[in-house]
């Protein structure tokens, strides 16, 4: 009997989704770990006046989004060893999360903006080391913590990276936990990494030692799954390139040529065997000023119940005209895929859309799972609403 449920189609990001560094502008671990701290703490002005991206007042103008102070001199006694929330938009955290020092809330408070939004990503580097950023320090050690490799477990050269002495996970352990799960749950589904960096080779390896199962933490349940499907070839790596609205990939590979089109790319993804990578267009997003129109496709066809594509991206926002995912939707086969609009995109958050948070990725082993089980009930529900279509195709002429 064939499975009703639809196969997967996963698309990853890399750095800060499954991957803290970023090789590619030179950021360690522990930068990384900063940065993401960085990117969830929240800030405003005791005045109440607008803050503007990458132009902070003096420290002294600034609380942080629950009215406490920023100076930890200032604060009260029940504030002193008080670590401020940081935000999340994760629906739902597994009971195997551990949180320790970190407290986390909604979204934040009108009027607020991040840390690494107001500062920049240089000055974040070190977020924790001094200033305002120092009251995370026991959140930053407890990531590093979760991330570091157990001293009584052998390395394995391509699951880690070495920093200081230190052996770090390469990739997220939630990430390879999602890859177990959906094997034990017999769910078809396959793998697509999508990058704007330089870093396809080195997470090819690491997947590729967890497939051949040299990942000492998943050694147990491995027993049980074959994974030859996920094994990322470099064959399998790609170039995304856009003219307009003109997409093409090419391989690196002759034998493997180039794939043009909506229609063919859509269809080589959903035949793909193995794990494919894709390196997309940085230049292209960010000469349109980082529209999702721009950003990196990904292809919807509504009425084909056998195929959920999801894509995870730290750079996915709740806003129309700042985001990395463009997505290109068709009703069925016969018709063309078209481009929707940054404020219908919107609407595809949690369902095809998860906006990646590497602090929960870190925390929680199912952070990945969950939001892919969240991802389809949405989408189950979507296409059960009356006049959800009509929704989907408010797309400019």
């Amino acid at each position: 009997m064939a499975d009703p449920r639809p196969k997967l189609q996963l698309h990853f990001d890399i750095n800060q989704t499954i991957l803290v560094s970023d090789p590619s502008v030179k950021v360690s671990t522990k930068e990384g770990l900063n940065i993401a701290i960085a990117k969830a703490a929240y800030l405003r002005r005791k005045d109440g006046a607008p803050l503007k991206m990458g132009h902070p007042p003096d420290p002294g103008f600034l609380i942080w989004h629950d009215g406490t102070a920023v100076d930890i001199g200032e604060r009260n006694y029940s504030e002193h060893n008080s670590v401020p929330a940081l935000v999340r938009s994760v629906i739902r955290v597994s009971t195997k999360a551990d949180p320790g020092a970190a407290k986390f809330i909604g979204q934040p408070p009108e009027g607020c903006v991040s840390c690494y939004d107001l500062f920049g990503r240089d000055r974040c580097r070190k977020w924790v080391d001094s200033g305002i950023g120092k009251i995370f320090q026991p959140v930053f050690t407890d990531l590093c913590s979760h991330l570091t490799w157990p001293d009584d477990v052998p390395v394995v050269p391509e699951l880690v990276v070495q920093e200081d002495g230190v052996n770090y996970h390469l990739l997220v352990p939630s990430f390879f936990n999602l890859i177990v799960r959906l094997k034990l749950q017999g769910r078809t589904f396959n793998l697509v990494l999508r990058t704007m960096g330089s870093d396809l080779e080195p997470v090819g390896r690491a997947i590729d030692a967890f497939c051949n199962e040299k990942h000492p933490l998943f050694a147990e349940p491995m027993k049980f799954v074959t994974t030859t499907d996920v094994i990322c070839k470099n064959a399998t790596h790609w170039t995304m390139a856009r003219d307009g609205d003109k997409i093409q990939l090419h391989s690196g590979v002759k034998t493997e040529g180039s794939v043009h089109g909506d229609v063919r790319i859509s269809e080589h993804l959903e035949a793909a065997a193995h794990t494919i990578g894709i390196q997309d267009n940085y230049q292209h997003w960010r000469d349109a000023n980082y529209l999702p129109a721009a950003g990196k496709p990904m292809w919807l066809t509504v009425s084909d119940f056998r195929v959920h594509p999801i894509f995870f991206d730290d750079n996915i926002h709740e806003k129309e005209d700042d985001s990395i995912v463009c997505v290109r939707v068709r009703e069925d086969p016969s018709q063309p895929f078209r481009q929707l609009t940054g404020e219908v995109t919107l609407r595809l958050h949690n369902i095809t859309l998860v906006k990646a948070e590497i602090i929960q990725a870190i925390l929680d082993p199912f952070y990945f799972l969950d939001s892919v089980q969240q991802c389809e009930q949405n989408m189950s529900r979507m296409r059960g609403k009356p006049g959800f279509l009509d929704e989907l195709y408010e797309l400019p002429e």
